[in-house]
C-alpha cells in the first residue's frame, strides 16, 4: 500500500519562475532598460520636427510671415488675427509634444529674414535628452550632442 506524500516546500520549478518574474521586474524598472526605451523613441522627435518644418515651409508660402504656434484647430493667416498653423502637435507616433519657438524677424542692412525654431519635448520624462529643436535652415540641436 502507497503512502500519500506531503511536500511542504516549493518545487523547483516554481522555485525558478518566480526568480524569472523577479528578474524581468527589476529589469523593467532599472536605469538602463529606461535609457534604452527612451533612446528608441527618439527618432519620433526628429521626424515630427521635419515634418513640422515642411509644413512650416508650406505656410509661407501662403502667407507672409511663418506660424508663430501649432494649433489643432484652424489655420489663420492673418496680420490681425496672427499666424497658426494647423497641424498635430504631436510627433507621428506620439512620443513628443511638438511646438514653435521664436519667431522672429531679423532685419540687417541688407535684407529682413524671418526665423523660427521647433521644439520637441518628450511626453515622457527622458533624463538624457530633454529636448530637441531644429530651426528654419535645419540645424538641429539637442539637450546632449549625443541624442540625434
Amino acid at each position: 500500500m502507497r503512502t500519500k506524500h506531503h511536500s511542504n516546500g516549493f518545487t523547483l520549478i516554481e522555485l525558478m519562475i518566480v526568480g524569472i518574474g523577479i528578474a524581468i521586474f527589476l529589469i523593467m524598472h532599472s536605469p538602463a532598460y529606461k535609457l534604452e526605451i527612451a533612446k528608441q523613441k527618439r527618432p519620433d522627435a526628429v521626424a515630427g520636427l521635419q515634418q513640422l518644418q515642411k509644413i512650416q515651409e508650406l505656410f509661407r508660402e501662403k502667407c507672409p510671415r511663418y506660424a508663430s504656434n501649432v494649433t489643432s484647430s484652424v489655420e489663420i493667416c492673418d496680420p490681425e488675427k496672427g499666424y497658426q498653423l494647423h497641424h498635430e502637435a504631436l510627433s507621428p507616433d506620439g512620443h513628443y509634444s511638438l511646438s514653435i519657438i521664436h519667431p522672429t524677424t531679423r532685419s540687417s542692412e541688407r535684407e529682413m529674414r524671418e526665423t523660427y525654431t521647433l521644439l520637441a519635448v518628450p511626453l515622457e520624462q527622458d533624463i538624457h535628452c530633454a529636448s530637441f529643436t531644429l530651426d528654419q535652415d535645419g540645424n538641429k540641436n539637442a539637450t546632449h550632442n549625443d541624442c540625434l
